[in-house]
């Protein structure tokens, strides 16, 4: 039996790509893979960046702020203020307490002093606290002057005008350590700010701690 070769047309050759598609191809992945090289180095300039712009020393700082030291609970007024550095603080421009800023105040107070403290005078901190029978903000307001924050008449007052009234506003620490929780509990400058807004108020026989959670506290001091 005689066997039939095939036809040279029934047989298929692979046409191998040229020159010209090779070099069409790897370019084309040379160009990928440079884009994204080139995305990568991008990001991450920007993290190192972002890096760069905290200054090492701020970040020891807060470092430093949030360790709580040996024998804290026996700190004295003096050596609380001295431990934060309170009398450089001092000499700083300081900001107007924000709402969020007063809002964490209170947040810290009832963590460390008193679990049951309510804050829900319909007046913002920003502004007071209610005031007299009509209950708006008593008539002062918080800004910066020629010797740092305070408050300051929002309308003409007249003498012998009651424009305060710290039985509705003021908080109380019903001992040295309850104060120092709180204090311990706070950032360096909100802690110094607490230092500077305290003090002590005979009640019957003993002494207790008070302080403001709103612009109020700015009448004596910044």
């Amino acid at each position: 039996m005689a066997l039939i070769k095939p036809s040279s047309n029934w047989t298929r050759r692979s046409k191998s790509p040229s020159p010209a598609l090779l070099y069409l191809f790897f370019g084309a992945i040379v160009i990928y893979c440079s884009y994204i090289a080139y995305l990568i180095g991008y990001c991450l300039g920007l993290a190192y960046q972002e890096y760069e712009d905290v200054d090492e020393k701020d970040i020891d700082d807060r470092l430093k702020w949030s360790i709580v030291p040996d024998g804290w609970e026996k700190l004295e007024y003096v050596d609380v203020r001295h431990h934060f550095k309170c009398r450089a603080y001092a000499r700083e421009k300081k900001a107007i307490p924000t709402l969020e800023d007063w809002q964490l105040f209170r947040k810290k107070y009832k963590e460390a002093v008193d679990p049951t403290a309510t804050f829900d005078d319909p007046v913002p901190p920003t502004m007071g606290y209610s005031f007299g029978y009509e209950g708006g903000p008593p008539p002062f307001y918080a800004a910066h002057g020629d010797r740092g924050r305070g408050l300051f008449a929002s309308r003409d007052i007249k003498k012998g005008e009651l424009v305060h009234d710290g039985t509705t506003s003021d908080i109380i620490f019903a001992d040295g350590m309850a104060w120092r929780r709180y204090i311990f509990s706070l950032s360096r400058e909100r802690a110094c700010d607490v230092v500077e807004w305290s003090w002590t108020m005979k009640r019957g026989h003993s002494t207790i701690l008070v302080s403001a959670m709103d612009i109020s506290i700015l009448l004596n001091g910044g």
